[in-house]
């Protein structure tokens, strides 16, 4: 897993035909804040001498791995098989070396099709249920495959799969295919590789529950900076109270679950699923 508890910016200068101007890069390190610094100097300096030509400001460091706050680790450090960390916009998420999540949301229809199923339910039609259409998918996945233990369960925007039975390598074509098997966002498929891990979000968005985005994005750039981020902390622990990341709703094959899945399992289902929460 591409996650680490130490992060720090470089800069290195690059000379373009409009002028000079520096890129900054960040990079990551679970052994030191130095080594962070070091990594990242050797990355900004490789991405200033390797920049296009025709476009150096247009330069992305497409596989750079997810910059967040690591918050607990489980597992050795040589053989983690999860982490806690805090996303971008201040949500929990659950990051695992060889359990594979997949989410998979409502797509997004034309104005067309709502409007025709607003007229077969006028007539007292049954129109095409999404949820059953996800469900029916997730099912014929796990058919398909009968040694396959899959765990469902309801976001907001769709459906969760957690894959019990089986250790899963993020980076290889197995994994990829059955992400893409069960509709898995594109973007997402793509990160996995990229982050060498799969990821599942185990609280609420903060603008589903009335609140702004975080004031700054980690790592501090000082200690005024990680005050402000943890007052907003405390507020988001408020805010989420009552409310879900997902639901439990069905599994499908019966296959015996791995060892590491099944505590993964129930991380995740002590931390995303809160009975009596409203989903967000």
């Amino acid at each position: 897993m591409k996650v680490y508890r130490y992060w720090a910016p470089a800069e290195a200068p690059v000379d373009g035909p409009d002028g000079r101007w520096h890129i900054r890069c960040y990079a990551g390190s679970n052994t030191s804040l130095d080594a962070a610094r070091a990594r990242a100097a050797e990355i900004a300096r490789d991405a200033a001498r390797t920049l296009p030509d025709r476009d150096k400001r247009a330069y992305l460091y497409a596989d750079r791995p997810i910059r967040e706050e690591v918050v607990e680790t489980f597992g050795d450090d040589d053989q983690r098989w999860a982490a806690i960390t805090r996303n971008r916009y201040g949500a929990f998420v659950l990051n695992t070396a060889s359990t594979l999540f997949a989410d998979v949301d409502y797509p997004a229809e034309p104005m067309t099709t709502r409007i025709g199923r607003s007229v077969k339910r006028w007539f007292g039609k049954t129109a095409p249920s999404q949820d059953d259409a996800i469900l029916e998918r997730i099912a014929s996945v796990a058919d398909a495959r009968p040694h396959t233990a899959i765990r469902v369960y309801r976001t907001l925007g769709g459906f969760r799969c957690l894959v019990t039975s089986h250790a899963f390598d993020p980076t290889s074509g197995v994994a990829e295919q059955l992400l893409v098997a069960l509709g898995s966002d594109p973007l997402y498929v793509k990160l996995c590789r990229a982050q060498s891990c799969f990821r599942a979000r185990l609280t609420p968005k903060p603008w589903r529950v009335g609140l702004r985005l975080p004031p700054v994005r980690f790592p501090w750039r000082d200690e005024r900076a990680e005050t402000a981020q943890r007052a907003w902390e405390r507020s988001y622990d408020d805010a989420i109270r009552d409310h879900t990341a997902c639901a439990f709703v069905a599994s499908f094959g019966d296959a015996p679950s791995d060892p590491i899945a099944a505590r993964v399992a129930d991380l995740h289902d002590r931390i995303a699923c809160r009975p009596e929460g409203t989903l967000a």
